[in-house]
């Protein structure tokens, strides 16, 4: 029990931080941090993951068919040590497919492709593109269709804007197994940020040479499927220069730092958009969920109170029913602003 509330407390304070109420391996990884926590200065650590331990990758190192967790952070991964990892790889896979009962053996090529799997997440986590690379190819090279191998190299190679070569792996792998689920999804995703791309180089083209509304706000929904911050960001300054006074304009883009939790710039924005639109109740009701993430809790009264003079009972009964209010359902102030609704 005491392990579970301390992942819901970290999740709590952290969003990015795993949901154990989602993620069942949550569990099992905080016990696997909280037995070496406690014997890491009596004895090394070797392990055989089965699953992502995040926690123990600033202290792994690459160790043959498994890693070690040191007792203490490893900065970096000296090259003479990832070099010995890649070549003792090499030499197991060759070893195995030499041997004439792994070829028609698939819970072995599973079992090895998933442990050099492991070594590919270390290198990915570090930060180090190319060793993970190669990782996740010896993975793959052991059992092609290792989806999870797959879906960390999927993410790799798509950070690398590397679409058309995933695309062929992708495709290999569903050859060989059409009935594979995560597959079709993988290979949906990457033909659709192949299609993307090619979405916002027209965009692009046509926003060079027209500042267009409607233009602005489709290139930024493609930036922000996208994920890429470092074109939507400036878009989102220019936009503002030109349309200051479009309230649709001003929504997108409240709402595209809404979506990445980005409070202090999701209010600055809603105040913008409160003058262009002061009569909007539903407006008002979002300014004051970011006041109360930002921890302003005079100003998240004055706006919800504004959303109720604005919106009436009914949002009264929508404020009482809203799942991030409900922290402070028993606070005196917001029992007399919800009163009317129950």
């Amino acid at each position: 029990m005491a392990i579970y509330q301390a992942a819901i407390e970290r999740r709590q304070k952290d969003g990015s931080a795993p949901d154990p109420n989602a993620d069942p391996t949550v569990l099992n990884s905080m016990v696997g941090e909280w037995i070496w926590q406690r014997n890491k200065d009596q004895r090394r650590f070797f392990v055989e993951e089965s699953f992502p331990m995040e926690w123990s990758y600033p202290n792994a190192v690459p160790h043959g068919l498994c890693y070690e967790i040191k007792k203490d952070p490893v900065p970096v991964l000296k090259p003479e040590l990832v070099q010995g990892d890649m070549d003792y790889w090499s030499e197991y896979i060759d070893h195995l497919k030499n041997d004439p009962r792994f070829e028609d053996d698939i819970d072995a090529q599973r079992s090895f492709s998933k442990l050099r799997n492991t070594g590919g997440n270390i290198y990915k986590w570090r930060q180090m593109p190319e060793a993970a690379e190669k990782a996740y190819r010896q993975a793959l090279e052991l059992w092609p269709g290792n989806t999870e191998t797959l879906n960390n190299f999927s993410e790799l190679l798509l950070q690398q804007n590397r679409a058309p070569e995933l695309r062929d792996i992708l495709e290999r792998a569903s050859k060989a197994d059409p009935n594979n689920g995560l597959l079709a999804m993988l290979l949906g995703n990457c033909e659709r940020k192949i299609s993307l791309g090619k979405e916002i180089t027209a965009l692009e083209t046509q926003w060079g040479t027209t500042k267009d509304a409607k233009l602005f706000q489709q290139l930024l929904a493609k930036y922000s499927e996208e994920g890429n911050l470092a074109k939507a960001d400036p878009l989102v300054k220019q936009g503002a220069i030109l349309f200051p006074t479009n309230a649709e304009v001003l929504r997108d883009v409240v709402n595209y730092f809404a979506i990445q939790n980005r409070v202090p710039e999701a209010l600055e924005y809603g105040k913008k958009l409160e003058k262009v639109s002061p009569d909007d109740a539903d407006l008002k009701l979002g300014l004051a969920k970011f006041y109360m993430a930002a921890g302003n809790r005079a100003e998240f009264y004055r706006m919800v109170k504004e959303a109720v003079r604005l919106g009436g009972l009914p949002m009264r009964e929508k404020i009482a029913m809203e799942p991030i209010f409900q922290q402070i359902q028993a606070e005196p102030d917001f029992q007399s602003l919800i009163r009317n609704a129950q």
